[in-house]
């Protein structure tokens, strides 16, 4: 079906549709990383969960996800604590670390670490068994049921409020490392190196896995970040085929309709391509990601596109999975909707409400995680 789409912002709006984008989702991941996995370091990974489901663990620092599963018994997984870091690992301090802001000396092993935004940064550093001493206070409200530690980050030391750190309050936490983002942050940069070593990356960037194992290399935590990403990857693996089974090979829409003003773009559709996070996330899960044969000027990040509502029913993919979470449409508004109703996807039965839609378009391994639950419950 052709596509007639109404020109969308420019990419220099980009940064800012981000910034609002984190910002929504709170409401209710630079270069690829030189390791590849057949590199990695083998670890044992968890046992799966055979029992009933249990919740996350608000035990402390040190829970990461845990292998699923098959999705014909789903189970809530147990977070694990990943094995400590050995003494040959702590002996390869010091180390350079290279990142978004430039090089940075990481003399001995951090033990006090400062990541100042603590939605995605943070969130890294829990996956790897790392409490943080400090961090600005998530803002997101933390989904229902299993969330593998991301609780903590809840009882971290505050130094700020929003995305605007106290260099004061972080200097009096004696952090040994800091964690920064480079878009949000860059100017901040030489004041927080005053303080103590740090190291910058893009929160906004589309691929979490690099930005993981640069970090998890940076503090010396590489075997946790190996056993976190095995999980990942075998939890993947535990619901290919009924993923297979429900999507077939044709192509799936990624969406979320109806931005509210609050996000200044009222009355509009925004559409997650193959090189979004999310995009990325279902790829992984062996599905195909729809994008617009003809996006005109409505792509306002890469592989972001964003359209009128008017256009919904152009949208020609076999499937929609639609994102449901907090300031977006609801499902229930969704499937009353007639031009929705008018998509050949919802015509089929095959539109279809992914909750937790923040954790599976934003983040890095906890958020993923718990978008593989609710990705579980939708097939199931």
């Amino acid at each position: 079906m052709p596509q007639h789409l109404n020109p969308g912002r420019q990419r220099a709006l980009a940064l800012g549709l981000a910034v609002s984008l984190l910002a929504a989702a709170c409401s209710d991941d630079n270069d690829t990383a030189a390791t590849s996995t057949d590199d990695r370091s083998s670890t044992t990974p968890p046992a799966e969960s055979t029992t009933a489901p249990t919740t996350a663990s608000n035990d402390g620092p040190g829970n990461t996800p845990a292998t699923s599963a098959p999705s014909s018994a789903p189970a809530t997984q147990q977070p694990t604590t990943p094995a400590p870091t050995t003494e040959a690992a702590a002996a390869t301090f010091p180390r350079t670390v290279t990142h978004g802001l430039g090089e940075t000396e990481i003399p001995a092993k951090p033990e006090r670490i400062v990541p100042v935004v603590s939605e995605i940064l943070g969130e890294k550093l829990i996956a790897l068994g790392v409490m943080p001493v400090a961090a600005l206070p998530p803002i997101s409200a933390l989904p229902e049921g299993n969330t593998y530690g991301l609780e903590a980050l809840a009882d971290v030391e505050p130094i700020g409020e929003g995305f605007s750190p106290n260099l004061e309050l972080i200097a009096a936490t004696q952090p040994d490392l800091i964690i920064a983002d480079t878009v949000l942050l860059a100017a901040q940069y030489d004041e927080l190196s005053a303080i103590a070593p740090t190291i910058a990356y893009d929160i906004f960037v589309d691929d979490w896995e690099p930005t993981f194992l640069e970090i998890a290399a940076a503090i010396g935590e590489e075997q946790a970040a190996n056993a976190v990403i095995d999980d990942y990857q075998a939890r993947i693996q535990a619901i290919a085929s009924d993923v297979q089974a429900t999507f077939g090979d044709e192509p799936v829409a990624i969406v979320q309709g109806n931005l509210g003003a609050e996000q200044g773009a009222a009355g509009t559709v925004r559409i997650y391509g193959t090189d979004t996070n999310v995009g990325r996330f279902m790829a992984d899960l062996g599905i195909t990601v729809w994008e617009p044969a003809d996006p005109g000027g409505s792509e306002i990040a890469p592989s972001t596109f964003e359209v009128s509502q008017e256009t919904v029913p152009d949208i020609d993919a076999s499937s929609i999975i639609y994102l449901n979470e907090d300031l977006f449409v609801a499902p229930a508004d969704i499937a009353g909707d007639p031009l929705w109703q008018a998509t050949p996807a919802a015509q089929a039965g095959r539109l279809v409400f992914l909750d937790n839609g923040a954790q599976a378009r934003l983040g890095g391994p906890i958020h993923k995680f718990i978008a593989l639950d609710a990705m579980t419950d939708l097939l199931s």
